[in-house]
């Protein structure tokens, strides 16, 4: 599913190689976990680090769930899922660690909610993309 919502997205570009993952660990154990895998000495508490010019390569976010899928929802439609939005209820929190060569972008959040079940779950996703 997400290699086909990212042709719709970028048609004319073949979706990168991803990896999705989910555990029971809180978002700050994956996120310190990965950071330190990928040499980073911190996470920022938010992308303004602090109000620096520069985005940091860790950093932690958080927003509403029902706000995301409103986003995403375009993308829903075009792919042709039935899925319930008005399930997808209530905040997560996220972190962000940046590339380095040779290894992905991690896009870690929890809770998450599953498009293809109509359901809010209450684990750790883990994205890894290139």
């Amino acid at each position: 599913m997400t290699k086909n919502a990212h042709k719709i997205v970028q048609p004319n570009q073949d979706p990168p190689p991803t990896a999705i993952y989910d555990t029971d660990a809180q978002v700050a154990n994956v996120a310190e976990y990965y950071a330190k895998q990928y040499g980073y000495d911190t996470i920022a508490a938010d992308a303004t680090n602090n109000l620096g010019s520069a985005k940091p390569p860790a950093y932690y976010r958080s927003g509403d769930l029902q706000t995301a899928i409103q986003g995403a929802k375009p993308i829903i439609d075009k792919l042709k899922l039935t899925t319930d939005i008005s399930k997808a209820q209530g905040r997560y929190k996220a972190a962000e660690i940046g590339p380095k060569p040779n290894r992905p972008r991690v896009t870690i959040q929890r809770p998450y909610f599953d498009v293809t079940t109509s359901q809010v779950v209450d684990r750790t996703m883990i994205l890894m993309a290139r």
